[in-house]
């Protein structure tokens, strides 16, 4: 394979990475596998950039042609050689850019995961009178107590939306995913402790990867939930509610006994 002169052009650009231009002379019988052996390839000397396109033309145009008359659905017109233009980008799922103090959950070979976090909060309402007054922390009946729409029964709760985008997925595990709706993590996910996320959905679209023979597959955006309340040692999650007595784990009939409100599953083989 022959680089062309003048080739090996690139850009660094803020909020896009790095990117290269490269051209090679290549034989034009398995020009194709060669460009598909270059798809998602490392640049050899320009950190975060990989191989997003391989462009293919005949080089030279017209010497050495074998074209004429042909049916076009059986034969093409060959030449001798071909000048393969690959095109290098940044790919921050491929470069697993990744914050440090989130682990990362295990992935399937060949795919990539990305994370963003949209960090908020919401007032979590509950009935005032079950709030004390300072000065009457008994809730003695001849001092104040807070009415029961008082701004008393309230309390802010941190929140964090979480999507991971799963890139370049063969086969989605729809059926897995789809039986997680619903559900709490059982143990340590993300860093979030047990019962604190809860998987909310996710959205399927069609998507393309490195391949020239088969490109088809997937991207899988799921959607997690984070809700925790901080009480000395304790932290309480999406299957707890406040009520007098503190923080109480709520139960629902299921028909063949009390279950938690939100079922708790292990999120570890989720995009395995």
């Amino acid at each position: 394979m022959i680089e062309f002169t003048g080739s090996g052009g690139s850009s660094h650009e803020i909020g896009s990475g790095n990117s290269v231009t490269r051209t090679f002379l290549i034989p034009w019988t398995g020009r194709g596998a060669a460009a598909e052996a270059l798809l998602g390839t490392a640049h050899p000397a320009i950190p975060w950039c990989w191989v997003k396109s391989a462009k293919l033309e005949p080089f030279p145009a017209d010497p050495k042609a074998t074209g004429g008359d042909l049916d076009p659905t059986a034969a093409e017109i060959v030449y001798d050689y071909a000048k393969c233009t690959l095109e290098y980008a940044t790919d921050f799922g491929v470069a697993q850019h990744w914050p440090s103090d989130i682990p990362k959950p295990d992935i399937r070979s060949n795919t990539t995961l990305t994370l963003e976090c949209q960090d908020t909060s919401e007032f979590m309402r509950f009935p005032g009178r079950t709030a004390r007054w300072e000065d009457n922390p008994d809730g003695s009946p001849g001092a104040a107590v807070p009415e029961a729409d008082s701004s008393a029964g309230r309390i802010l709760v941190a929140k964090t939306e979480y999507a991971l985008l799963w890139n370049y997925v063969i086969d989605a595990p729809m059926t897995a995913l789809r039986g997680l709706i619903g559900k709490v993590n059982s143990a340590d996910f993300l860093g979030c402790p047990a019962e604190t996320l809860l998987f909310m959905g996710f959205d399927l679209r069609p998507s393309t990867r490195a391949s020239i023979t088969d490109p088809g597959c997937w991207s899988i955006n799921v959607k997690l939930s984070y809700r925790a309340i901080v009480v000395g040692a304790n932290t309480y999650g999406w299957n707890h509610e406040y009520r007098a007595d503190g923080w109480i784990r709520v139960k629902m009939e299921s028909g063949a006994g009390k279950v938690d409100r939100y079922p708790q599953t292990d999120f570890f083989s989720m995009f395995s």
